[in-house]
């Protein structure tokens, strides 16, 4: 229930496990050292996409998360092309707009940059443009991709440890 508990040799473990099955990794979790996970929000462990049961079940019914948890803070991904009309638009310099809504001036032209940012930071970005910003991605795909490409660099013959093959045993599954 506490995603705090898997170590990275477990995370390692379960990414050999989704290279053998040709599937992905995940974990599911319900809180953190810190809390309790959000409904709807991806965290990550070890490069591992985490979740709530709930966030899965709808993940099943099509949901696709497009905010994820990063060190206590909202992560969201903006379209910073309209982002970056948007503020033209409105007459804006990068230091004019960034002082309105309390970031640097560096910071801004990173989010015109395709950098993502706090939820707190993309709404004062929303109010002071009148825009919606954020952009509806789905971040597993991002996770999963990062995943094949771990497992490209993983040897050919990784296979999971004799503990995890005696697990999936027990399950009544094989492995070739």
């Amino acid at each position: 229930s506490n995603i705090n508990a898997v170590r990275p040799e477990q995370a390692l473990e379960l990414l050999k496990l989704g290279k053998t099955f040709n599937a992905m990794a995940l974990i599911i979790g319900e809180k953190t050292r810190l809390g309790e996970l959000k409904k709807g929000e991806i965290y990550e462990r070890h490069s591992i996409p985490v979740m709530t049961l709930s966030t899965f079940s709808s993940v099943l019914d099509s949901f696709a998360p497009s905010v994820r948890h990063f060190k206590g803070k909202t992560i969201v991904e903006l379209d910073y092309n309209k982002l970056r009309d948007k503020r033209m638009e409105a007459d804006f310099s990068l230091e004019e707009l960034a002082r309105k809504i309390g970031v640097t001036k560096e910071s801004l032209y990173r989010f015109e940059h395709g950098h993502s940012t706090s939820i707190e930071t993309a709404r004062k970005l929303e109010r002071a443009l009148g825009v919606d910003l954020l952009l509806e991605k789905n971040l597993l795909d991002s996770f999963f991709q990062d995943q094949l490409e771990r497992e490209k660099r993983m040897p050919f013959d990784v296979k999971p440890d004799d503990e995890s093959i005696e697990k999936i045993h027990d399950l009544g599954l094989d492995v070739f």
